[in-house]
């Protein structure tokens, strides 16, 4: 499920997902008038819709891709890339393939554009400490922007999600934490 919430006075209102088995992304557009969203539909892969919020139900885009992590929209508004298993792919907001980048980029998730459209920037949740890339479309060369680990990083198993600011100077993230206790026992029969 899927609701529009007013930030002022106003009603909620629930998307139509129906028939949707997982929604993993979704991007409003810089209007707020449009939400795409990486989805799969019962007994289908998954595919990126586009749900204008003046239409009942989202339209499919792109035909099946292998599985996304990251869907993010261009600082122009015209295009979308998509993290695609270990394959970055841009595509229109018609949904038409443009191209793919260079490389292979399995185990990152793309977060967003650089505010010049030139680069993505991305993460891996594995990596510890936890990383933030920048990501050259034209060459596919990553490069290490920043690194992230809570001042106490004891327990860390784990940095996840990861958002940044479109000029990469600010950055936020969530991290999980797993400690116990061990106990030693001397005498016991």
């Amino acid at each position: 499920r899927m609701a529009l919430v007013p930030t002022g006075a106003g009603a909620s209102r629930e998307l139509a997902l129906k028939g949707f088995e997982t929604v993993s992304s979704v991007l409003w557009t810089h209007d707020s008038k449009t939400i795409f969203l990486l989805g799969r539909q019962e007994g289908k892969g998954a595919r990126i819709y586009r749900q204008d919020l003046s239409e009942q139900i989202p339209r499919p885009l792109t035909a099946e891709v292998a599985g996304g992590s990251g869907l993010v929209l261009s600082p122009d508004g015209r295009s979308l890339a998509l993290m695609d298993d270990g394959t970055v792919r841009l595509f229109s907001i018609e949904g038409m393939l443009l191209r793919t980048v260079p490389g292979d980029f399995s185990g990152h998730a793309l977060i967003g554009w650089t505010s010049d459209g030139r680069a993505l920037y991305s993460y891996r949740v594995t990596d510890l400490p936890g990383r933030i890339y920048r990501l050259d479309l034209a060459t596919g060369d990553l490069k290490v922007l920043r690194e992230m680990l809570p001042a106490d990083p004891a327990g860390i198993w784990r940095i996840h999600p990861v958002r940044i600011t479109a000029d990469g100077s600010s950055y936020a993230y969530t991290y999980t934490r797993r400690v116990g206790d061990l106990y030693v026992f001397d005498g016991l029969r």
